[in-house]
């Protein structure tokens, strides 16, 4: 994972990452929208359509994010949630058991059921909204997305590389959205490189013995990295004895 150490101008360290498949990029109200296309996309991405998409999902994950009133409703939420069944408890067993003496235990049973049904409605009652609200933003971000890789791809044959946007929503404690863009793979070495070297098995000697071992300086069995071919084995010229002089080695 490597970062992008000036984006465009802009210190953007802590802001853009780009992994081996992936460039996440965070995006904050506070910050200017980075505006430089990642080199892995510049094939893929116009710098028109990068800006314009980062600053769209800017602006709608932010619509849906409201920090000081988030907080305030969570801490409101979470103390309802304990102290109404807790605080309504004996007021409901008063309600239903007061004038029916002895107390038993399914008395005390059916009060906690009735409390436990308090706990679930004052969880639905302050919790349903945020959680609605917040699923409502995730949606109409993950249309927004998935409208511009079907208009990516319809330009494109079917077996072409298209990237694939994807937004995480600010949290209560997070400000950032997340944004991440998948890249092209990468070309993958293979052994069939012009500069790779050749399995033993591939076009092997004819004969293994003393006249082919000049030609193939590794037989098979033996150590070493085989040669990719025979070039650099074969003598240059073939002379009859004493008339070599009439040759020259030329460097080029």
């Amino acid at each position: 994972m490597s970062t992008y150490p000036n984006f465009n101008g802009y210190n953007y360290g802590a802001q853009a990452w780009r992994t081996q498949d992936k460039v996440v990029v965070y995006v904050s109200p506070r910050q200017p929208v980075p505006d430089m296309v990642p080199y892995e996309l510049h094939e893929h991405v116009f710098p028109d359509d990068w800006h314009s998409r980062v600053l769209a999902i800017r602006d709608l994950a932010f619509r849906y994010y409201h920090p000081m009133i988030e907080r305030l409703w969570l801490i409101v939420a979470s103390l309802a949630v304990i102290i109404i069944p807790i605080a309504l408890y004996q007021v409901i067993f008063n309600a239903l058991y007061e004038n029916q003496l002895p107390h038993t235990a399914e008395h005390f049973y059916r009060a906690r059921a009735v409390s436990f049904a308090v706990f679930i409605g004052t969880f639905v009652v302050f919790w349903a909204p945020m959680l609605i609200w917040k699923a409502l933003g995730k949606r109409r971000l993950r249309k927004l997305t998935q409208g511009w890789e079907k208009v990516d791809r319809a330009g494109k044959p079917p077996s072409a590389f298209v990237p694939v946007w994807k937004a995480k929503m600010p949290t209560v404690f997070k400000s950032t959205c997340v944004v991440t863009i998948t890249t092209p793979p990468s070309a993958r070495p293979t052994l069939f490189h012009p500069n790779a070297y050749l399995p033993s098995y591939i076009n092997p000697p004819v004969d293994a013995g003393t006249g082919a071992a000049y030609y193939y300086p590794y037989a098979p069995g033996q150590t070493g990295l085989p040669r990719m071919s025979v070039a650099g084995t074969l003598p240059s010229y073939q002379a009859e004895p004493g008339k070599d002089k009439y040759f020259e080695d030329v460097k080029v």
